[in-house]
């Protein structure tokens, strides 16, 4: 039965949306597709306000994973040391996310250097933003490995501080969203790259996060981005898999079609972006969705191999096979400020 629809398509404003199926974690929100740009959304779109804790906390997802049955990397962990008030759980928690975060950050390196060296930035002192920083774990990299201007910004103060006083992260912030015009009035033309994990996809507008992106890049910056892609193969393959993805804190589903939409709206030129596409979770891992079809018999590898082990070539066929075809779980890309 398809439902009344009452909102209209953040990214052309058709009002003609077809329902798809129910946020995972709310049943007052809904998914829809909008038939005339294809834009997987969420409606409605509700705000979240946050009482300020002093010290931090960590987020809803990360403290999910103290229920996790298996973690085949826990014995990975980063030298980030908690401060003596830190409790087991909370400790339980970042031992847990260690290798996530690990593969994650090294990624995201190798996407910044074979930017840095496209655009031959790599001897410049730059002045980078991250928009939606979080913990600060990727801020706290490029302070590890570069000499630059490096400024984390995030809505979320209690992951923040979370990071800094926590886990001893080394980075700078400020607490504001790019959709702070002040914010941007004040930093016009200000930065050689902007750098954004995994955030277009929680944004309520995305053509004024990405105008005001451009407003924020000098001439000749680079915004660097990564987030899931709607056309993971798996969503097709198992509708467990799908339901979990699917949930109230991701309010955008791009993939690279709806990606290039989204751009072309910002009077971006198609010579001025590069949308490609990663693997994030593992070769295992996929077979035991098909499999199981339930994510508690899901034991495999998260997003590296099981016991680090180097990679079959079978697994390397269907890497490669999913990149050809760009239905992998994750798409990143940057453009240019002309």
């Amino acid at each position: 039965m398809n439902k009344v629809n009452k909102f209209n398509c953040v990214l052309c404003d058709s009002d003609d949306l077809v329902f798809e199926l129910k946020a995972r974690d709310n049943d007052k929100k809904d998914i829809f597709k909008c038939k005339k740009c294809n834009l997987i959304q969420l409606h409605p779109r509700l705000e979240i306000i946050r009482e300020r804790k002093k010290d931090g906390e960590l987020d809803s997802q990360d403290i999910n994973r103290l229920y996790t049955i298996h973690d085949y990397n826990k014995n990975m962990h980063m030298n980030y040391s908690f401060n003596e008030n830190a409790s087991n759980d909370e400790i339980s928690v970042h031992n847990k996310m260690s290798h996530i975060i690990e593969a994650d950050r090294f990624r995201f390196l190798d996407h910044f250097k074979k930017i840095l060296k496209k655009y031959d930035q790599k001897n410049k002192k730059l002045k980078v933003l991250d928009v939606g920083c979080g913990y600060g774990y990727w801020c706290h990299t490029l302070n590890e490995n570069y000499d630059f201007e490096v400024l984390g910004m995030d809505l979320n103060i209690n992951k923040v501080l979370y990071g800094k006083n926590k886990l001893k992260l080394n980075f700078e912030f400020i607490e504001k969203v790019i959709e702070d015009e002040d914010f941007i009035a004040s930093n016009e033309n200000q930065f050689d790259i902007i750098t954004c994990w995994h955030v277009i996809e929680h944004v309520y507008n995305p053509i004024i996060f990405i105008k005001n992106i451009l407003k924020l890049l000098k001439k000749g910056g680079i915004f660097l981005f990564e987030l899931p892609n709607e056309d993971d193969e798996l969503l097709a393959l198992s509708p467990e898999y799908k339901k979990l993805i699917h949930f109230e804190d991701h309010c955008n589903y791009f993939n690279r079609e709806t990606l290039r939409y989204l751009f072309k709206k910002c009077n971006i030129e198609e010579k001025d972006y590069d949308i490609n596409c990663c693997q994030r979770y593992g070769f295992y891992n996929y077979i035991d969705w098909i499999k199981y079809a339930t994510k508690s018999k899901v034991e495999s590898d998260d997003y590296i191999n099981i016991n680090d082990k180097p990679r079959s070539n079978i697994e390397k066929i269907w890497v490669k096979y999913r990149e050809e075809n760009f239905n992998t779980d994750t798409l990143f890309g940057s453009f240019i400020s002309r």
